[in-house]
């Protein structure tokens, strides 16, 4: 690319943990490192796990629900809590990321050390997986984000959805249903 646009190229990477331990990121920052000049693996799974913000997400509805009071006349309050959603959500996940931990190391450690114990790798992954579960702020960060912030909006109502999402949604169906003329 250099040779084509003939000067130098500056490149960043910037990548999700996924379920990579260690040693897997700092073997990925390395290796990065010879063709990028910034490279960095965030501690979150990926990057929806920033918006997992359990105070914001309820201030967020709060106004919500209050704007809406005001709008229909009727005295609504929010009592909802994200944390516990999302703890609710975390612990119904626990098993699944228990095995992507346990899944993703024994995968690299096979092909960077392949005479390590299996025992040793598991209880290394558990370590470390243990260590990423033991209180809300990092568990919220080991969490599929994504599907996290799904279970949320699987709650949702229409009447949730602001009228002009809807309009924007009823128009985009209508002009996936058109003929090209």
């Amino acid at each position: 690319m250099e040779a084509t646009l003939g000067g130098r190229v500056l490149a960043a990477a910037i990548l999700d943990k996924d379920y990579r331990c260690d040693g897997e990121r700092e073997a990925l920052v390395k290796e990065c490192k010879s063709f990028c000049d910034y490279v960095t693996i965030y501690k979150r799974k990926e990057i929806e796990n920033f918006l997992l913000v359990p105070a914001a997400i309820d201030r967020a509805a709060a106004r919500r629900v209050a704007d809406q009071a005001k709008r229909v006349g009727h005295d609504i309050t929010y009592c909802s809590d994200a944390t516990k959603l999302f703890e609710d959500f975390a612990s119904q996940k626990k098993s699944y990321v228990t095995a992507q931990y346990l899944a993703n190391r024994r995968r690299f450690e096979r092909s960077n050390s392949p005479n390590r114990s299996e025992t040793t790798i598991t209880e290394e992954a558990l370590v470390e997986f243990e260590s990423c579960w033991k209180d809300s702020t990092s568990r919220f960060e080991a969490i599929p984000g994504k599907e996290a912030l799904g279970a949320i909006l699987d709650a949702m109502r229409t009447s949730d959805i602001a009228s002009e999402m809807q309009q924007i949604i009823r128009d985009l169906s209508k002009f996936a249903l058109s003929k090209v003329p």
